[in-house]
C-alpha cells in the first residue's frame, strides 16, 4: 500500500498532551506523536466501521487492540492484522491515561 498524507491533530489535557501523525504504509501503520509527558503507556486501537454513524450510541464501533507502546517512544509501527487488512478506511485511537486521540486513515 502507498504512503498517505500525514495529518496531525493536538489534545490536551492537564497532565498529557501529544500531536499524532498517522499513515499506513506496506501493511503496517505508522503512528507518531510528541509527547509533552515522558512517562505511562499509549495503547493503539484500530475499527474498520463507522457504525456510530450508522446507528448511533445503540451500536458502537467494534475496535482491535494493536498493543501498547511507551509514551515517551513518540512512535509505533505495528502490523495491519490481516482480519482487517483492505477495508476502506480506518479510525485509530491512541488511548493513554488521561485523554484519547482519534483520527481517520483512509488508504
Amino acid at each position: 500500500m502507498a504512503g498517505l498524507s500525514v495529518l496531525s491533530y493536538r489534545c490536551c489535557s492537564p497532565k498529557l498532551h501529544f500531536r499524532l501523525s498517522k499513515k499506513l504504509v506496506d501493511g503496517k501503520i505508522e503512528a507518531e506523536w510528541t509527547p509533552f509527558a515522558k512517562e505511562g503507556q499509549v495503547e493503539l486501537f484500530l475499527a474498520p466501521s463507522n457504525t456510530f454513524k450508522e446507528k448511533g450510541v445503540a451500536q458502537a464501533d467494534s475496535y482491535t487492540s494493536l498493543g501498547k507502546v511507551d509514551l515517551a517512544k513518540g512512535k509505533a509501527s505495528i502490523a495491519l492484522p490481516a482480519v482487517l487488512a483492505g477495508k476502506k478506511f480506518y479510525k485509530l485511537v491512541l488511548s493513554a491515561e488521561h485523554n484519547a486521540v482519534n483520527r481517520w486513515i483512509i488508504p
